[in-house]
């Protein structure tokens, strides 16, 4: 149940018990959204924050999380007239809560330290040697509401990667698999680079997919029959090119996109190659002559 808002007016003449309704009905339309990872000391004081219950925007609804306190807080490293400012964030996608350990300052003041990537800051606790418990005196608020969620881009709901190969792969024999084993970037570490060598997003959406291999010339002739395939794990091929070499005289390149809409859990997709004709050839190495890349649109 829902609260109409409107503003308490101390001098608008309301009698007491209307005036007090007022601040009772709007503090209720302001308290999801003001009270929402609130920080504040616990109810015996110790070295750990309260934060209040929160929610949590996600690629297909709300996700409400629980009341919870921070990982407990060491001053042990401080000593003496030494201070910090620790960071106490939220996990943009699950609302977890971790700290952040700033950097001792003597004197002070302290500076508090980086927030990482796909968090959200929740608050600034200042630390002084020999501290026994966090109150509200050193706690500072500074929660960014609108950053809980997919609406923040650099949250990890929006998985991206480039990956490629850092040498050619040589001798490709019946469907090989294509080993992009080198990333340029992958922003939610959903790209398996040693073992798999295949994009599995754990976020649920649209993804654009891009591929571009490069056949060594010496490895073709004019004729052979090449074919890229994106593979995934239910269908088996997700998209696939075949193309035919007109001459060896230059490098053959093929490319293919495609667009998926992938579970977040199971789906994975990977390359592999073939010479139809020949069932031999070469790939060319390099951040641009093969390539395997991707991003969600949706």
């Amino acid at each position: 149940m829902t609260q109409t808002l409107v503003q308490p007016d101390a001098g608008g003449g309301k009698p007491g018990a209307q005036y007090k309704s007022a601040i009772d009905a709007a503090v209720a339309a302001l308290a999801r959204n003001g009270q929402a990872f609130a920080p504040h000391e616990q109810v015996t004081p110790v070295m750990t924050v309260l934060v209040d219950a929160g929610y949590v925007l996600t690629a297909t609804g709300i996700t409400e999380v629980a009341a919870a306190s921070s990982p407990t807080i060491s001053v042990a490293g401080l000593a003496g007239t030494e201070v910090r400012i620790d960071r106490v964030v939220i996990d943009l996608i699950s609302g977890a809560l971790s700290v952040v350990v700033g950097t001792e300052a003597d004197p002070g003041p302290a500076s508090p330290p980086d927030i990482p990537a796909g968090k959200a800051p929740c608050c600034q606790v200042a630390l002084v040697s020999g501290q026994s418990a966090i109150t509200n005196s050193d706690i500072t608020d500074e929660r960014a509401i609108l950053n809980y969620g997919s609406i923040n881009l650099a949250g990890g709901q929006w998985p991206s990667f480039y990956a490629y190969l850092s040498g050619g792969q040589n001798d490709i024999i019946g469907e090989d698999q294509i080993l992009f084993n080198t990333t340029l970037f992958d922003t939610n570490n959903n790209y398996d680079g040693a073992t798999n060598f295949r994009f599995q997003p754990t976020v649920p959406g649209k993804y654009l997919l891009t591929v571009k291999l490069s056949w060594f010339n010496s490895s073709v002739v004019a004729g052979d029959q090449l074919s890229l395939t994106i593979r995934n794990n239910v269908g088996g091929i997700t998209g696939r090119l075949d193309s035919e070499v007109i001459s060896a005289n230059w490098p053959t390149q093929q490319a293919l996109t495609v667009i998926v809409d992938a579970d977040g859990s199971s789906n994975w997709y990977r390359i592999t190659a073939i010479n139809q004709q020949r069932d031999t050839g070469d790939i060319v190495g390099g951040i641009y002559p093969s390539f395997f890349c991707g991003s969600r649109v949706a």
